[in-house]
């Protein structure tokens, strides 16, 4: 699918071309993205070790290896493919023609799985499992929010005692646990 230290298209991969390439920086990147994906909110998350994952409208997940985020990074950040073609061959000593074929047969698999409404929500780019259940991610994917106690089957759903007691926070308190979520990644 994409270029992976695991194995190439052809069954070869020279383990060189990827010692050296250092990982892009960790963070989160958000996008309200306009081309190939119009009318998408887009997070991007890039982790220590090169690999990520791209949310899409906050209930699809797509766990991408290191080589991947870097082509996604790049197409949500507004470059050409040239740029990107160019970039990817000079950080891992590959050829512009696997590349190529790489983004756009990416740019196809992102665009589909996010117009689709009949997929798995959470679906891998990479041969490992890299799912949150199984790496360290540096923060939650998601967080749900119970707004409200006072319906006695939501705690069984959740497996949770009621509390005794429980105030309603106010409008503003909302706001602040969704600030603090929200620069958490």
């Amino acid at each position: 699918m994409v270029i992976k230290r695991e194995r190439s298209f052809d069954g070869k991969c020279d383990e060189k071309a990827f010692t050296w390439a250092r990982p892009l920086k960790e963070g989160v990147y958000h996008y309200r993205s306009g081309g190939t994906l119009e009318g998408h909110r887009v997070h991007l998350r890039i982790e220590s070790n090169g690999s990520g994952f791209l949310i899409i409208d906050a209930d699809k997940i797509l766990y991408l290896n290191q080589t991947a985020a870097e082509i996604i990074k790049g197409f949500l950040d507004g470059k050409s493919d040239e740029e990107i073609i160019k970039g990817m061959t000079e950080r891992y000593r590959v050829k512009k023609d696997m590349v190529s074929e790489d983004l756009d047969t990416l740019k196809h698999t992102v665009k589909r799985f996010a117009e689709a409404t009949d997929i798995d929500p959470v679906t891998y780019l990479t041969d490992k499992d890299i799912s949150m259940f199984t790496t360290g991610f540096s923060a939650p994917h998601r967080m749900d929010l119970l707004l409200t106690y006072n319906n006695s089957n939501i705690y069984r759903s959740f497996c949770f005692k009621h509390p005794e007691e429980v105030k309603t926070i106010n409008l503003e308190q909302w706001k602040r646990i969704i600030e603090i979520l929200w620069n958490v990644g």
